[in-house]
């Protein structure tokens, strides 16, 4: 894997094969009054052979060009976590949320535990990546949510791409969030201010979405710099048409050191061209 070959190689690695494009106009003008039903198709990524997928609770990949690590997400819900633990379980890497938007109020919070989850992953040698939970209704609470990532982050080290998350929430009494009804190019506008915001502090991310998202929330082509880190659950391996290079198999995952259950994750890592 090479952590230590630096952060640009690292996302060098990580990059997804690159796609042929048509540019069609100025996308910042494009307005998407009432969107069409999208149909969803079931179409496995084919820079893979899931031939070589192996394992049960923890998954591995292994094949001429491709190998994996094995990860876990937390955030607070998870409570307070024994990192120690969670490393003698084999787990190599851990995207910690940082923090999120309230999706009704809007009101920028920290995670409770991303400090102690910090310190404790980084101390125990698991390499670290954040992710942030997003619900903006304009490019400028968008661009705010990414300083705020910034502000908060404040020059500590991270081993992978900072992960952006949008998603809409429907609350117990029935409410849906802030974001509810916004259309796939306002959407997408969003997700580009919070990304080329990340980009203009030096950060590189990704994105994360599941098959429905992907399929209704947002213009890929807008995003094609953007590796993907894709979620579904109870299936044999990732069923989607688009280069990804996490996926979050579980959400359902049981890891020694953590009291509940907790996602879990592989990350496909692109070897060196040695061949």
């Amino acid at each position: 894997w090479g952590f230590e070959r630096g952060y640009e190689e690292t996302m060098e690695l990580l990059a997804p094969p690159p796609i042929e494009v048509v540019e069609t106009g100025d996308f910042e003008e494009v307005e998407v009054i009432e969107e069409e039903e999208v149909k969803i198709e079931v179409i496995p990524y084919k820079d893979y052979d899931w031939n070589n997928l192996s394992g049960e609770n923890i998954l591995r990949y292994e094949d001429d060009k491709y190998t994996s690590m094995f990860g876990i997400d937390v955030a607070a819900h998870q409570e307070t976590i024994d990192w120690a633990k969670v490393k003698e379980e084999g787990v190599e890497f851990a995207y910690i949320r940082l923090g999120y938007r309230g999706a009704s109020e809007g009101k920028l919070n920290t995670d409770l535990e991303f400090e102690k989850n910090y310190k404790g992953a980084t101390e125990n040698g698991i390499k670290v990546g954040i992710y942030w939970y997003s619900q903006p209704i304009s490019k400028e609470e968008a661009k705010q949510e990414a300083e705020y990532v910034v502000e908060i982050l404040n020059g500590r080290p991270l081993d992978l791409p900072i992960v952006y998350d949008f998603e809409e929430t429907e609350f117990y009494d029935g409410t849906t969030s802030r974001i509810h009804g916004m259309t796939r190019q306002n959407r997408t506008t969003m997700a580009v201010t919070f990304l080329d915001t990340m980009k203009e502090y030096g950060y590189d991310c990704m994105i994360y979405t599941n098959l429905f998202w992907s399929k209704t929330y947002y213009d890929w082509s807008r995003l094609l710099d953007y590796p993907i880190w894709y979620a579904q659950y109870g299936a044999d391996f990732p069923q989607y048409d688009r280069p990804l290079v996490m996926w979050q198999y579980t959400d359902s995952g049981i890891i020694n050191g953590i009291d509940h259950l907790v996602d879990l994750d592989i990350l496909f890592i692109r070897k060196n061209d040695q061949n």
